[in-house]
This record gives C-alpha cells, sequence and structure tokens, in this order.
C-alpha cells in the first residue's frame, strides 16, 4: 500500500486560533480536533451535524465546549474513523 500525502503547515490568525492556548489536539481519517484552554473547540470534518460553528478558518469551526458538554472540562479526545469521543469532567 502507498500513501501519497504532502503535510501542509496551517497559518491561523492569532485572533482565531493562539497557539499558546492550544490544550489537547487529536486526528483521525478525515477530522482534526483542538481544545483550547478558555473552552473552545475547533474542528475540521463532520463532527458535530446538529450544530454550526461560530467561526470559520482554513475549514476549522469553532464550538463552545460548555455548550456542547454542560460546562464539564475535556480531559481526553480520541477520534477514529467517524466517530469523536471526549471524556469529560463534571
Amino acid at each position: 500500500m502507498k500513501l501519497y500525502y504532502t503535510p501542509n503547515q496551517l497559518n491561523f490568525d492569532t485572533d482565531f486560533l493562539d497557539k499558546s492556548k492550544v490544550d489537547l489536539m487529536a486526528c483521525g481519517r478525515k477530522h482534526y480536533v483542538i481544545t483550547t484552554t478558555d473552552k473552545k473547540i475547533y474542528s475540521w470534518g463532520p463532527m458535530f451535524k446538529e450544530q454550526k460553528g461560530m467561526e470559520n478558518q482554513e475549514g476549522f469551526n469553532v464550538y463552545h465546549s460548555d455548550a456542547l458538554f454542560d460546562d464539564g472540562a475535556i480531559e481526553q479526545l480520541e477520534v477514529k474513523y467517524n466517530m469523536f469521543g471526549a471524556l469529560v469532567r463534571h
């Protein structure tokens, strides 16, 4: 099996995503998820079908984790194939 992959570096506007605030990151086959210390979730790929993101840059949508997880703190992320999971502490 041959994989044809050319990595690309994404340069986010610091007003959109400040790299110093990145807390967790997970990657799946067609998904990327980043959480930040200010409780935002940046996702690329079809993650939350019922929710629309607040903003969009480089294909990433932004969500507030408080609204999605009832004010719980995200401890761990898992992304595999077409599934997304988060271990949330309440």
